[in-house]
């Protein structure tokens, strides 16, 4: 079976060649959309509408009075987790000072590994190989995609992951509520292990 992700050349102008089917592309864009638009707070793009200072705006400060509480869904909750675990309003006033800016950072990234993805064979485009830079872009991504995945699946333990791995192996009922969602975060780990090792060389 081909790896996933291949490392072409070497030092800085190497490069990383995705072997993804387009069927393959096409879930792994779609992943990484659904997350980037889970990411969206509703607040990019309209700073002068709401009259938000500009610099603040720049740096992904929110000036709110008081402190933010944390995202309703847990599965965003654990992409932007508490700054302080024992005192809620310190944790509250470091997600002022820094949630913004992180969405706004992990979007970007989503961004980057999507176009990426997308310049290739699926579009019609040459064969892609991704940059070193674009591929660090795509293993965070991937990252945040898992975790997503992960809270969906109720994944906390050690155990919780032996159960996922038995069902995405078929070593469960394959009637199981998890089936789907297990495989696709199975395959979905192994592309992420193959892309780092491709990018440590």
């Amino acid at each position: 079976m081909s790896r996933p992700f291949r490392r072409r050349g070497r030092g800085e102008s190497a490069r990383i060649q995705p072997n993804l089917g387009p069927d393959e592309r096409d879930v792994l864009v779609s992943l990484l959309s659904q997350v980037h638009d889970l990411l969206d707070d509703g607040t990019a793009g309209h700073g002068a509408a709401r009259d938000v200072d500009p610099l603040a705006e720049l740096v992904g400060i929110d000036l709110s009075p008081g402190p933010v509480a944390p995202p309703e869904d847990p599965a965003i909750a654990r992409l932007l987790p508490e700054g302080h675990r024992e005192d809620p309003e310190l944790a509250g006033e470091f997600r002022r000072l820094t949630e913004r800016g992180l969405r706004q950072r992990k979007q970007e990234a989503i961004r980057r590994a999507v176009d990426a993805l997308e310049a290739g064979p699926a579009t019609g485009g040459a064969e892609t190989a991704l940059t070193l830079d674009q591929a660090q872009a795509l293993l965070v991504a991937m990252t945040d995609v898992r975790l997503v995945l992960a809270e969906r699946l109720g994944l906390r333990t050690d155990e919780d992951a032996s159960r996922l791995h038995a069902v995405a192996s078929g070593f469960a009922d394959e009637d199981h509520p998890w089936a789907g969602l297990a495989l696709l975060y199975d395959v979905l780990t192994w592309w992420q292990e193959s892309l780092v090792e491709a990018v440590a060389g």
